[in-house]
């Protein structure tokens, strides 16, 4: 069984993170302001000996990680997307004509409100109508990255 969410599940990162941890499938449309990385950043579980007893709190990201981005800012700039090919997808047809998604996908990671801070290994995927110019983003726990050719 895998889990389908809209939106408003997709910006609730507790019910992410607890989908992770049973091991559930879920595919779950997200905020366009949701923030991933495409890059898994380092999380440090203990502090390195020359900051030992520095009152910084562990586990925590390394300080040199980037920042994640958000998902909309993604599909422009990063070459995971910029260099994909879109798959086209028909959905139906309607009164304007075929109803035909563009998608694109990347691996990502997303930051958890556990103390484990970063995701296992998820998939970024970016939908395109081509009629309306509609984009919505989904995050799935599986990953398609045998799909890509990245």
């Amino acid at each position: 069984m895998a889990w389908t969410a809209d939106e408003g599940h997709g910006r609730d990162g507790a019910f992410l993170d607890d989908l992770d941890k049973r091991n559930e499938s879920c595919v779950v449309e997200v905020p366009p302001n949701a923030y991933v990385w495409l890059v898994k950043p380092k999380v440090l579980k203990t502090p390195p000996d020359n900051e030992m007893g520095c009152g910084k709190k562990y586990p925590r990201l390394r300080s040199r990680e980037r920042e994640p981005s958000e998902v909309q800012n993604l599909v422009t700039y990063p070459p995971a997307f910029r260099k994909q090919t879109p798959q086209k997808y028909r959905i139906k047809e309607t009164h304007r004509g075929s109803d035909v998604w563009e998608v694109r996908w990347a691996p990502c990671w997303r930051k958890t409100h556990t103390e484990k801070l970063v995701s296992n290994q998820c998939t970024l995927v970016v939908a395109r109508n081509i009629l309306t110019s509609e984009v919505k983003y989904f995050l799935s726990n599986h990953t398609f990255a045998s799909y890509i050719n990245i």
